[in-house]
This record gives C-alpha cells, sequence and structure tokens, in this order.
C-alpha cells in the first residue's frame, strides 16, 4: 500500500472544472488497439504477455522522450500499476477514479498513467492496450485530441491490427472499426425529480447512446449518469463527436430548465433540504456512502444555483467519499468494518467543509 501511495496522485479531472461543469462533471474518450504479431490478450501464455507489455511500454517511453517526427509534441512520462501485484483497495481505488476496469480479465493487466494525470493505458486487458483521457466539464474535444495524439505516436511504432473493410480491429467485436467510445458524466437532479429520465432515455436511444446510473446509488439522490456511446459502423470520430455535442447540449438545455422550474415551484421547500443536508454532512459522525451521496447531490444542485466557484468542491467530495478512497484514508487493504467506513467518512466531509468554507 505504501509503494501505491508514494506514486499515486488523484487524477486531474477531480480538480478540472471545465465547460458547463454545472450540469457535466466528466468527459472521457477511449480507444482500443491490438498488435497484429500476437493473439488477444484472454488467449495469450504468461510469456507472451509480457512480450507485447514489453512492447508496448517501450513504445510508451520512447513517446515520453518526445521522438514525435515533427518535432512539435512530447508527451509525459507514465507511472505504472501491475493490477496482480496491487491491494484490492489500490485497484478499487483506481477504478472509482475512472482510470481503470475491474474483472478477472484485468488481473494479468497493467495500467500506464501520465504524470500530468490526463492519459491512462490499459495493457493486456480486454485489448492489448486501451488509451484513454478524462477531462473534467464538458471537454469531449480536448480528451479526444489527448488520445489521438498518443495514438499516432504509438501508432509508428507498434504494428497495429488493421483490416482494410473493418478498420480497427478489437476482441469485442462491437468496438471493431473506430475501436472509439466516448462518454460523459452528468449530474441531472432537474430531469430527475421531475421524472421526466425515461424521456431523456428514449431520446438517447433512439440516438444510440446509452445512459445508466453511474455511482451505486438508488432511489431519491441517484442522479448521477453516465451517457456513452460509439461510432456506427463506417462513421467516423469526429461524427461521432458532432453527435454528442449536438445531444449534450440539448441535455444541458433542459436540465437547466428542469431545475429553474423546480426552483420557481418549490424554491422554499428545496432550499429547506439543502440546508438539512447541509447539517447532517455537517454533524454526522456516521455517513454511509449512499447516504453522502444523496446529501452532496442535492447540496450540489443548490450552489450550483448560488456559489459557483462551489461546485468543484462538492464534486470532488462526492467522488472521494467512494469506498476505496476512505479505505485508502484508513490505510488498509482489506474491508473495514462498516461503522469503521462510516465513521471516516464523516470525518473526510468534516474536514472538507471546514477547509472550503462551505455554508
Amino acid at each position: 500500500m505504501s509503494d501505491f501511495l508514494a506514486s499515486h496522485a488523484p487524477p486531474l479531472w477531480y480538480e478540472e472544472t471545465g465547460p458547463d461543469h454545472d450540469v457535466v462533471i466528466s468527459s472521457k474518450v477511449k480507444i482500443s488497439r491490438n498488435l497484429s504479431s500476437f493473439a488477444y490478450p484472454h488467449l495469450l501464455s504468461e510469456q507472451a504477455l509480457a512480450q507485447t507489455g514489453s512492447r508496448i511500454e517501450r513504445a510508451l517511453r520512447e513517446s515520453g522522450a518526445g521522438a514525435e517526427p515533427s518535432g512539435d509534441a512530447s508527451f509525459p512520462d507514465f507511472v505504472r500499476y501491475d493490477f496482480a501485484s496491487l491491494s484490492e483497495t489500490a485497484s478499487a481505488l483506481l477504478a472509482e477514479e475512472g482510470r481503470a476496469r475491474r474483472g478477472d480479465e484485468f488481473r494479468r493487466a497493467s495500467l500506464f498513467v501520465s504524470r500530468d494525470r490526463n492519459i491512462c493505458v490499459e495493457v493486456n486487458a480486454k485489448d492489448h492496450l486501451c488509451i484513454s483521457s478524462l477531462r473534467g466539464g464538458s471537454n469531449l474535444r480536448q480528451a479526444w485530441r489527448d488520445v489521438d495524439a498518443l495514438d499516432s505516436v504509438l501508432e509508428l511504432r507498434l504494428d497495429y491490427a488493421v483490416c482494410l473493410d473493418l478498420g480497427y480491429l478489437s476482441s469485442e467485436i462491437d468496438y471493431s472499426g473506430t475501436a472509439m467510445e466516448a462518454s460523459l458524466v452528468l449530474h441531472l437532479p432537474g430531469v430527475s425529480l421531475s421524472g421526466r429520465l425515461e424521456k431523456v432515455e428514449k431520446i438517447l436511444s433512439g440516438a444510440s447512446f446509452t445512459m445508466e446510473s453511474f455511482l451505486p446509488v438508488k432511489g431519491p439522490g441517484a442522479e448521477f449518469f453516465l451517457i456513452s456511446g460509439r461510432p456506427r459502423p463506417g462513421e467516423s470520430e469526429e461524427n461521432l463527436l458532432q453527435k454528442f455535442e449536438s445531444i449534450t447540449d440539448s441535455l444541458l438545455t433542459y436540465e437547466r430548465e428542469m431545475r429553474n422550474i423546480l426552483f420557481e415551484k418549490r424554491g422554499e421547500f428545496l432550499e429547506d433540504q439543502m440546508c438539512r443536508a447541509f447539517g447532517i454532512l455537517e454533524r454526522a459522525k456516521l455517513l454511509s456512502y449512499e447516504e453522502a451521496i444523496k446529501l452532496l447531490s442535492l447540496l450540489r444542485m443548490g450552489y450550483g444555483r448560488s456559489v459557483p466557484a462551489r461546485w468543484d468542491k462538492v464534486t470532488q467530495m462526492i467522488f472521494r467519499c467512494l469506498p476505496a478512497h476512505i479505505r485508502m484514508r484508513l490505510g488498509t487493504a482489506a474491508e473495514p468494518p462498516e461503522d469503521a467506513e462510516s465513521r471516516e467518512r464523516a470525518s473526510f466531509i468534516h474536514e472538507e467543509l471546514a477547509k472550503t468554507g462551505l455554508g
């Protein structure tokens, strides 16, 4: 655990507000690539996995040295994490930060995180490599530029598996082609409290986007959603980004309208609920994750109307009170007793409220 903490730094998107941060918490673009001279990772022996990993790491290190042919780009060094040697808490923390995925197929994988905290590269997970960038706010264009720039450099050094008919090949057939996925994390309390979620889901589904709950919270307070989409066969990355921008603009307008209507009709009630939420967060001795998220979501909705500079502070608390984050604060690799975790979460929120001067 100490070795992990020595090299670990929180993702930059925790701190980036970015455009439209009142609704859009983060933007992510990821692309998958495979090497033509090796089978997919789940079919490889340990020796072959080591060979692919070594080849990809060498290419990453060379890109970090700024070996771009045009001479106008350089890439930061990367920190490497091997999931086989990480504790359960450390692996869960990286997943909560949006840097990695979980599952048996990732136990033999490695993760490279750029020192500027913007780019992650999964190696030997579902595909030989998956490059992703996660940015704060509505920032898909910047996230795409991040991954495209690194991908262009790596393609000069690695023998990518590409088919003229199908495009880039992936172990997941739906990814073949551009092998790209874009996603946004949205805070939609206006739509949720107005009972309009089903309408939004239908609109997104009709545009070939998926919508799912982002945090493991059910019922009132479950107002954080992941919207994701992939290019259709024959569709370019640029077309997907344009579609995403169009649908995002509509969602932003709709969510803000719903919030305004709610405050016009039920302003006093909502302000009362926000004051109660703040009181509990400030004074509670024990806070479960589910209760903390529901209260912080309400608080974020309120601060989003009156004190915009505080959105980022509340957002950071929402993600930093996730279970693995709290276990890391406790310094335990195993799951702690429920009361210990709830006590530490309450203590963390007290500290953050005091430091940021919220309220």
